[in-house]
């Protein structure tokens, strides 16, 4: 291949950006390896999951003024089903619950949306 004078060749190559990627199970159906994965050992794959509560909106004002003792009151009703979320995902709701000297969340749907 030929180039201009003064320019010298350039390698292009491609790189993979994980805020665009696909995700990894979608990503594993659309490549076909040859090799499985047993479910079994997806097992023991550790997640995090997140409970919200709910949310309050503020001023810049308001935030600004925010000191120890201040109450934030959220938009979530005392009794009211909580979200249950995996990666930013809501994947359940459920009602809070003492577990001990704990919180916990009892399920009460899954695939929530």
């Amino acid at each position: 291949m030929n180039t201009p004078l003064g320019v010298s060749k350039i390698d292009i190559m491609q790189i993979d950006l994980p805020e665009h990627a696909a995700p990894a199970a979608e990503r594993a159906a659309a490549e076909p390896s040859g090799q499985r994965i047993p479910l079994d050992m997806l097992g023991e794959i550790a997640v995090e999951v997140e409970i919200q509560l709910g949310t309050a909106r503020l001023t810049v004002k308001e935030l600004m003024a925010l000191q120890a003792g201040s109450l934030l009151t959220l938009d979530q009703h005392l009794l009211q089903d909580v979200d249950v979320l995996l990666n930013e995902r809501v994947v359940a709701r459920g009602e809070v619950v003492a577990v001990g000297d704990r919180f916990g969340v009892r399920i009460k749907e899954l695939g929530a949306a």
